[in-house]
């Protein structure tokens, strides 16, 4: 819920430590379950076990979405040409798209999480039939979903996996091409175009305008007045939920010195060099988690989905204490 000072102003003082305290607790989980993973994992098997367990949400995630969009599982609402039900619609507006398709997950913003794991196939030892497996299904599942941030978090990680695997001397992005040939086939590329129209259309104001674009256009407008009025320290914590740009939220809400307490952390992910970070998967996730749900999504207010990040985070710290700079570039 996003409040405005009025609406602050009403709240009884136990109102108001309750509501920072559940703004807080999504940042707590991060550190908390970032700083035992790294103290847990104490060996390179144990790295192994956790990137396993990742791998097998991301793998449920996915598969049960593709089960629901195919009617097997109870679990999508999907309306628009390119999808199996064979609904056609005349406008492609958000307010007519529907694309909820959720599988195991209650959350959306999951599709963005299982693009993660494609950043560690290169540093597995999986058969190369195994890895084309898991990376269509992935890929599939973030493809029906619809879901913008998901997709340019699918492009950057597709990046990612292609040059890795280029500098084993495999052409991988052979692999890329009978997706293309999916969503040139089907209507999906005009509902994937229309999608991020919307947001320009909402931006310029001209075009069909995107109604969830607009509701995040606003917050964001309103967490820099928030900043604007109390840029050092912000307006409280728990002023401002789902910004759905976790930067600004974080500044309307703690001001510079909010960003000034996550430094500390994220030194102990990103603390050595370009060439030990671009070869360490955590790292590479949790950089593409900041760039994309959680700069451009409401990644803060889901803690289903900041547990995640507490994950990969701590792994991030576990691999930089493990490996050296030399063993960062094999596999595990």
């Amino acid at each position: 819920m996003l409040l405005n000072a009025n609406e602050l102003e009403g709240l009884s003082p136990n109102e108001i430590i309750q509501r920072s305290l559940l703004w807080i607790q999504n940042f707590a989980v991060v550190f908390i379950i970032g700083i035992l993973i790294s103290a847990f994992v104490k060996t390179k098997a144990d790295l192994i076990k956790l990137e396993k367990i990742f791998l097998w949400n991301c793998f449920l995630f996915s598969i049960t979405a593709i089960m629901a969009f195919l009617g097997f599982y109870d679990g999508v609402i999907i309306f628009g040409p390119g999808s199996f039900t064979g609904n056609t619609i005349q406008d492609y507006s958000r307010d007519i798209i529907f694309s909820e398709i959720y599988g195991i997950s209650y959350s959306n913003l999951v599709f963005g999480v299982t693009t993660l794991s494609i950043v560690f196939l290169p540093t597995l030892k999986w058969s190369y039939l195994k890895k084309n497996i898991y990376l269509a299904l992935i890929i599939f599942a973030v493809i029906i979903s619809l879901k913008r941030l998901a997709i340019v978090s699918l492009i950057v990680v597709l990046l990612y996996y292609l040059i890795r695997e280029k500098q084993k001397g495999r052409n991988t992005w052979l692999l890329v091409i009978p997706f293309l040939i999916f969503i040139l086939g089907t209507t999906y590329y005009d509902l994937i175009l229309k999608r991020f129209d919307g947001v320009l259309s909402s931006i310029d104001g001209t075009g069909v305008r995107d109604s969830s674009s607009d509701i995040r256009l606003d917050r964001i407008y309103l967490a820099i007045d928030a900043f604007a009025e109390q840029p050092l320290i912000g307006k409280g914590a728990g002023f401002l939920g789902y910004v759905h740009n976790g930067l600004f939220e974080v500044l309307g809400n703690l001001g510079l010195l909010g960003l000034l307490l996550f430094r500390p952390f994220f030194k102990l992910i990103f603390k050595k060099k370009f060439s030990f970070f671009f070869h360490n998967p955590w790292a590479i996730s949790v950089f593409v988690f900041m760039f994309t749900l959680l700069l451009f999504e409401s990644a803060v207010n889901r803690i289903e989905i900041m547990y995640f990040l507490g994950l990969l985070s701590g792994g991030a710290i576990a691999y930089n204490r493990l490996f050296s700079e030399h063993e960062s570039k094999f596999t595990l």
